[in-house]
């Protein structure tokens, strides 16, 4: 599913990759596959991002963000705070409160970069 879904993305298709990584994520998690889950977490967000769907590409963001630390996974960790600049570089800022726990490093140097009231990392 996962396969399909980057196949897709790769040709633009994002809403249809965004499917089949949904149905990957499902998956993931049903086999108790963290890291699976995460990767799914972070393609989805990906699409989500090329959609302009930016609050909800976040919220997979730091879920993904959260498994990859639980399971110590320090690229994974790295790929979704990537993927957290990734939403800032395209919508500038996010409006409506939505809160990203990136790690204190992290939050330091994004605060830096957005200086903006309505985005808040935690």
């Amino acid at each position: 599913m996962a396969d399909l879904g980057l196949a897709l993305q790769g040709k633009g298709e994002f809403q249809k990759a965004l499917d089949y990584f949904r149905q990957a994520l499902a998956f993931q998690e049903k086999a108790g596959n963290k890291r699976g889950a995460a990767a799914a977490l972070t393609n989805s967000a990906n699409c989500c991002t090329e959609l302009k769907e930016f609050p909800t590409a976040l919220k997979y963001l730091q879920r993904s963000l959260g498994l990859y630390k639980e399971i110590d996974y320090r690229w994974g960790e790295a790929n979704s705070t990537l993927g957290v600049g990734r939403v800032v570089h395209y919508n500038g800022a996010i409006k409506g409160g939505v809160s990203v726990r990136v790690g204190a490093p992290w939050n330091a140097l994004l605060n830096q970069i957005l200086e903006k009231e309505d985005y808040c990392l935690a």
